[in-house]
């Protein structure tokens, strides 16, 4: 068939066989796999189902990222270089570039400054690990398979870093707290967290805002340096010592609270008669639905609320559904105690509404829902073209 750009081509029945039968020779005669990509044309559901289950019954460890279409994956894949900014409810990794140009090697690749590449694909790496993700970086290596000096020595130099500071990166999770930070970002343990300076703070003091939970110590960790620390009613308040140098790599203040800590939820309602929890007033954990190369999209996975209890009183719940989501199960979690709720039973409620009275609004026209390097634009009546800034 002709190739387009798109990526997202058909596979035709006899290719599918051949990709079929690579995957074979991959997943035996290379030793275990824990992960594979399928960053390639748009495979019919049963083409990616029967990739899947190939893959699960050769090396039933490995894992599959979401590019394989049809929502098969294992894990979610984020777009490329992409850092989200919200919270992710499933296992999700970010792929990574050296150069956002290229993902082979360019012998005209511009290399520019390597202490600016070094900042920048570290500070992806810490921005992804605060947010509970995995970090793929890629390099182009030449075509005899060695690495270019460039790419070398800068991963040489994150690798050093990352051996001073793997109790801040390897196995932790993410940032417990719901506000950003302009100094940095956050990774956390059950009794730890790690602070990643990236920008000297305001007053050369770090706040964490309604920390609660007893510090024993908060230090440098390189330098083991033990910082000063206060704690009251704000939360905890951290002070820097004078002329930290930050002129190279980031500097990683651990605290560490013995017995664990609490941070303030991010939308606390107060628990009344008649409140309503819903969308509008939820707070979302998401996940992406891909079908194929170009086309995903964010979904939600859990919504999450925070009640204030009252002073007195006892409160029964209801959960309200449409006939459609009837006979289905979901997980309800009231507090640290999560039980399997099957929706059947209850009384019909009349909405308060005409159907007869609706109507159809307006119809838009969109092109591919997410596509992280390029992008289409299809004209809508009435709506300026977009302005594409790179």
């Amino acid at each position: 068939m002709p190739i387009s750009g798109s990526n997202s081509d058909s596979i035709p029945p006899t290719h599918h066989t051949y990709n079929m039968q690579q995957i074979t020779e991959l997943l035996t005669k290379y030793g275990p796999v824990s992960e594979l990509w399928f960053d390639m044309g748009q495979m019919r559901r049963q083409q990616s189902e029967e990739m899947r289950s190939l893959v699960h019954k050769l090396q039933p460890n490995c894992m599959i990222g979401s590019r394989i279409g049809n929502n098969q994956g294992d894990f979610t894949v984020m777009g490329d270089n992409q850092e989200p900014d919200y919270i992710i409810g499933v296992p999700w990794q970010s792929p990574a570039s050296f150069f956002h140009e290229t993902w082979g090697y360019r012998s005209w690749q511009e290399r520019g400054d390597i202490n600016a590449k070094i900042r920048e694909k570290l500070t992806s790496l810490v921005k992804v690990a605060s947010r509970g993700g995995n970090f793929l970086l890629n390099i182009g290596p030449k075509g005899d398979g060695t690495v270019v000096e460039f790419e070398r020595d800068a991963l040489l130099a994150i690798g050093n870093w990352l051996q001073q500071h793997s109790d801040a990166i390897y196995g932790t999770q993410p940032d417990p707290f719901h506000v950003p930070f302009q100094w940095g970002s956050i990774t956390s343990r059950h009794n730890k967290l790690y602070l990643h300076i990236m920008t000297p703070p305001e007053g050369n003091a770090i706040l964490l805002p309604g920390l609660r939970g007893k510090v024993s110590e908060a230090r440098l960790q390189v330098a083991n340096t033990q910082l000063k620390y206060t704690q009251g009613k704000e939360g905890l308040r951290i002070q820097l010592p004078a002329g930290l140098d930050m002129s190279g790599l980031f500097q990683v203040v651990e605290v560490t609270l013995p017995d664990g800590y609490t941070v303030p939820p991010a939308n606390i309602r107060p628990l009344g008669p008649g409140l309503i929890l819903d969308n509008s007033n939820a707070f979302p954990y998401f996940s992406n639905a891909t079908i194929d190369y170009n086309t995903s999209f964010t979904s939600t996975i859990r919504n999450a609320w925070s009640l204030e209890p009252p002073r007195s009183g006892a409160f029964r719940p209801t959960l309200t559904y449409t006939e459609e989501e009837k006979d289905r199960t979901i997980d309800l979690r009231l507090g640290d105690k999560t039980t399997a709720v099957k929706l059947e039973g209850g009384k019909s409620e009349q909405l308060n509404n005409d159907i007869a009275s609706l109507q159809m609004g307006p119809i838009h026209i969109l092109g591919p829902l997410f596509r992280p390097r390029w992008h289409t634009w299809l004209p809508v009546a009435g709506r300026p073209e977009p302005t594409l800034a790179q």
